[in-house]
């Protein structure tokens, strides 16, 4: 009988071996090269063989220390053997082993049948066969383990020589370069006298591994492979470094190297006592500029003694900063993490117990500093986008006869602008045309629609930033001052559009008009925006029976039309706003103001925490609905609010025009009053009395702009 034997519980090589490698030869790899480190190996070698398109073998060679038959017998042969003393440094050398488990000895029959395992220490050479079919078919459940005898090729042979390969190889395969490939690797082992090869063939995959999609794997599972000069690895004879790895980082921290410090590691001892420890961490993190990679690829790695133990996408639990995370790629060195005297790290190296005592504290830490690692990149990426979008702006409005901006105003365009772009993913083309728009609405295209082209351009625009604009464009000078005026010169275009309509009595218009521009009802509500998810929330409730509120009972319900309710709210629907209107001709009872309580009431109970209000519109409202009003409600004709509204404006815009010290020959004056219309002259004409500034720009305009009545 063979000296060799394997011994193994029922199952075990098919739950350690194949489900848990099944189809990964990636992770089968790097536990061979984590083995292959823990040998002291300086070099390795991975060979990936196919024909045409077909795998066909994966050998994995080392220099490392290699195993005697003892060894073999005693450890190799050993399923789930814990290495002794595994966090002591190895021997003499400064290497901490990888390995723990003792499983991933198995690694190789997730993705082959058969393995052969060549191995030299002492001038003697070994050579096992192992078949997975042979292993998994002795299943005897009245044994308490089985026993499995490979088959052995050469045993403790010396003087071994290339031609004495021959009669195993015709074992192994019959292709000529897989052969080849074995015998250069067998004289590698010979020359170095010592070392490892693992062969893996008849494989169970179905598409070739490639290179680059080794190297990518690879080095984001180790941390060794790329910055220990002294343990090399080449795949298909070529080099693995870093920049095969990793794409190139916009922005790395630090730029090279790493980080070291010691954390804080909180616990509460047997005693009950609170402790706390200081643990050494290394790390680097990196930013690429464009995330070309999928979500599962970014995030922060933590590896112990140099081997993933926190697979990505992995950020520490931190939430709200998804837009920028997908742009972080991390490595966390902790090595005390596979030190415990608990294995906290899950079998397939993907997972740390984060409920183990102590850990939420490093939790913590992590959270904390992935948020400054973030706020650094969006430094870096505003003071990108300032410089690209400054070339740009000069390239697209260089020949632009029709918008040309002074350099003055080119800055501030610029400046404005990489306010935006460094929150979006926009192409090159999006944001030419970005600024295109931008420029066009700097010299007084119609604001309304500036807005709406950015929202098209750019989905993620975030519209609760244009009153955020509106106020810094109101603490400006010229041109600032020119593009608030023209603003409110169409608003108060809007406003009068809003008379006629009320003289039309076209019940759609008016609701339409609330939705596009809440501020008519007040300038409070420029944050405000038509909710159609409110909306949606109302008609499910109906549709579903939730609905608790009755709607109002009518003598005459074919005679009665329900108002058009208008649904307001902020981004965070913290403040909700139900409008109910009724055409100019008509006059809000108690059926309406019923539907308006109960529409109110609703919200109130789906959002206990927002400040509901409402809103009944008409040419009047019934006396004695009025007496009962709640101080949540208001009441308001439309001919109060066009004329509190309008006031409003026309106060702002006559103030902004004297308020700035602005060129009255301007086109973007003239715009003001050619795009507010005769309103707005006769009504900064009137103002013009009463101001020497204000007089001063109304009679230098442009004869065009100059009626009879506006010079009085």
């Amino acid at each position: 009988m063979t000296k060799y034997k394997l011994q193994y519980s029922h199952n075990i090589i098919e739950h350690l071996g194949l489900k848990l490698y099944q189809n990964k030869p990636t992770n089968v790899i790097a536990e061979l090269v984590s083995n292959s480190w823990d040998a002291l190996a300086n070099t390795v070698n991975i060979d990936l063989i196919s024909k045409q398109g077909t795998p066909i073998g994966i050998l994995v060679s080392d220099d490392g220390l290699g195993m005697t038959s003892e060894e073999i017998i005693n450890n190799w042969l050993v399923i789930a053997k814990t290495k002794q003393g595994s966090r002591e440094k190895i021997d003499k050398s400064s290497r901490k082993p990888m390995g723990r488990k003792g499983i991933g000895k198995l690694a190789p029959f997730g993705v082959a049948k058969q393995v052969e395992l060549i191995t030299l220490k002492n001038g003697k050479l070994n050579w096992l066969s192992l078949n997975y079919k042979h292993l998994t078919a002795q299943t005897n459940q009245d044994k308490p383990f089985e026993i499995y005898e490979p088959t052995v090729y050469f045993d403790d042979c010396t003087n071994f020589a290339i031609e004495n390969s021959e009669i195993a190889l015709q074992k192994v395969t019959e292709h000529d370069e897989f052969r080849s490939k074995i015998k250069t690797r067998i004289a590698d082992l010979l020359e170095a006298t010592k070392g490892t090869i693992i062969i893996g063939h008849d494989l169970s995959l179905t598409r070739v591994l490639t290179t680059e999609t080794l190297k990518k794997s690879l080095g984001r599972r180790f941390t060794i492979t790329l910055n220990d000069p002294e343990f090399q690895v080449f795949i298909n004879d070529d080099l693995l470094e870093e920049q095969d790895c990793f794409p190139e980082w916009g922005l790395r921290i630090p730029p090279v190297g790493k980080i070291t410090e010691k954390i804080p590691f909180k616990y509460t001892n047997a005693k009950n006592e609170e402790v706390t420890e200081l643990k050494e961490i290394k790390y680097w993190v990196g930013f690429v500029d464009s995330a070309t990679w999928s979500q599962e690829e970014a995030g922060i790695g933590i590896f112990a003694h140099g081997k993933l133990a926190q697979d990505r996408p992995f950020f520490f639990k931190l939430k709200g900063s998804e837009i920028f995370t997908r742009y972080m790629y991390g490595v966390i060195e902790a090595d005390w993490i596979d030190e415990f005297k608990d294995d906290i790290i899950s079998t397939d190296r993907t997972t740390l117990n984060w409920e183990y005592p102590g850990f939420e504290s490093f939790l913590n830490w992590g959270a904390t500093e992935t948020r400054k690692f973030i706020n650094q990149f969006l430094v870096y990426r505003k003071s990108n986008a300032l410089q690209e979008i400054e070339k740009l702006v000069e390239v697209t409005l260089r020949d632009k006869t029709d918008y040309h901006l002074t350099p003055n105003e080119q800055t501030h365009l610029t400046s404005l602008l990489a306010d935006v772009t460094p929150n979006v993913d926009l192409t090159e083309e999006d944001k030419i045309n970005f600024i295109e728009v931008a420029a066009k609405a700097w010299v007084h295209e119609p604001a309304r629609r500036l807005i709406k082209n950015l929202w098209n351009e750019t989905s993620q625009f975030d519209p609760n930033q244009f009153p955020l604009i509106v106020d810094k464009l109101v603490q400006e000078l010229v041109p600032e001052g020119l593009s608030l005026g023209v603003m409110f010169s169409l608003r108060i275009y809007a406003l009068t559009q809003l008379e006629h309509r009320i003289m039309v009595g076209n019940e759609t218009q008016l609701q339409h008009l609330i939705e596009e521009f809440p501020w008519i009802l007040h300038t409070n509500y420029e944050k405000f925006s038509a909710r159609s998810s409110l909306k949606r929330i109302v008609n499910e409730a109906k549709e579903t029976g939730r609905w608790q509120f009755r709607d109002a009972a009518v003598a005459t319900p074919n005679d009665y039309k329900q108002p058009d309710v208008v649904f307001l709210g902020d981004a965070e629907d913290k403040n909700i706003i139900v409008v109910e209107l009724k055409g100019p001709d008509a006059t809000v009872a108690w059926l309406e103001f019923n539907q308006l309580q109960s529409y109110m009431q609703y919200f109130q109970s789906r959002f206990p925490n927002a400040n509901v209000t409402g809103y009944l519109i008409a040419r009047g409202i019934e006396e004695s609905v009025l007496k009962q009003a709640p101080t949540t409600v208001q009441f308001k004709s439309w001919s109060d609010i066009l004329i509190e509204s309008r006031k409003e404006h026309m106060q702002i815009l006559a103030t902004i025009m004297a308020g700035n010290d602005i060129n009255p020959s301007d086109a973007r004056v003239q715009q003001i009053c050619e795009l507010g219309g005769e309103p707005v002259q006769q009504f900064l004409l009137q103002m013009a009395k009463n101001n020497d500034d204000l007089a001063g720009i109304i009679s230098k305009l442009e004869p065009k702009l100059k009626s009879e009545k506006l010079l009085g």
